[in-house]
């Protein structure tokens, strides 16, 4: 099931810093978490929802996505997270502003959006 989840308004993302985007991920009655568990997955930012110019992509293929923790069905113990991890080289060109990430489940047969929304990413200021 995907889950509409805006980044970087409540938890500063700034251009041109490192970041670890963390996600849980819900099963379709968006009450219980999803076991992600070898799941291959890709996550890509556009500047807009309907742009297909992809400017940051990254997958488990190449270990910019990664899953941590312990994995339990309930939300109040489970520790598991699908971390894409951003490197301050990836934004420092961006300029300051709104875009649009979307995260997937990429295995034959199963792909699936688990996660979308609007991203802002804010100036420095250094």
């Amino acid at each position: 099931m995907a889950r509409q989840q805006n980044l970087g308004e409540s938890a500063e993302w700034f251009v041109g810093e490192d970041k670890t985007l963390p996600f849980e991920i819900y099963s379709d009655d968006e009450a219980t978490i999803q076991n992600v568990t070898g799941f291959a997955m890709r996550w890509v930012l556009r500047k807009r929802k309907d742009d297909d110019a992809i400017l940051l992509d990254k997958s488990t293929g190449e270990a910019t996505i990664t899953i941590s923790g312990s994995y339990n069905a309930d939300p109040d113990t489970n520790t598991q997270r699908v971390n894409v991890i951003i490197a301050d080289t990836d934004t420092e060109h961006f300029q300051p502003g709104r875009y649009y990430h979307t995260l997937k489940r990429t295995d034959a047969g199963l792909a699936t959006v688990l996660s979308y929304g609007d991203v802002h990413l804010k100036k420095a200021g250094l």
